[in-house]
């Protein structure tokens, strides 16, 4: 079974049809429930902010899908000293703001011992090179 990477913005709009990005989000929805989910940490941080931890479907979707034996919670821990050297590079020397978050998930992409099969993400420009590095389908 594929292992699927999902971005916070994919959660975000796939749990509110008022998102402008809620039908891209909602023709993603049968990939992610048919595969493995890779939940690292710091997207459920990025995702279950305030203004979604009011959404009542939306977290009971989200508990669903962490309870799931399909869905591998990651811990950051091994990602996290790279992952700021890279943001404040990226934003400071290259005039290329990335989110610290961002900045992990792509330290993690790069683990050759962490199997990405596809990356679920709105923000492609800022995954681009890692995903071509490493052969890894996104959209």
């Amino acid at each position: 079974m594929p292992n699927i990477l999902v971005d916070s913005g994919i959660w975000f709009a796939l749990f509110d049809a008022r998102d402008g990005n809620y039908a891209s989000a909602s023709r993603m929805a049968d990939l992610i429930e048919k595969n493995t989910v890779i939940l690292p940490w710091p997207i459920m941080y990025e995702t279950f902010n305030t203004r979604f931890t009011k959404n009542t479907f939306g977290l009971q979707r989200m508990r669903s899908l962490i309870r799931s034996p399909r869905t591998s919670v990651l811990d950051d821990k091994p990602y996290r000293e790279a992952a700021v050297d890279e943001m404040f590079s990226a934003s400071l020397e290259r005039a290329r703001p990335l989110s610290l978050v961002d900045c992990i998930l792509r330290a993690l992409m790069c683990d050759i011992n962490v199997r990405v099969d596809a990356f679920l993400t709105f923000n492609q420009g800022d995954f681009v090179d890692i995903c071509r590095d490493r052969s890894i389908p996104f959209g």
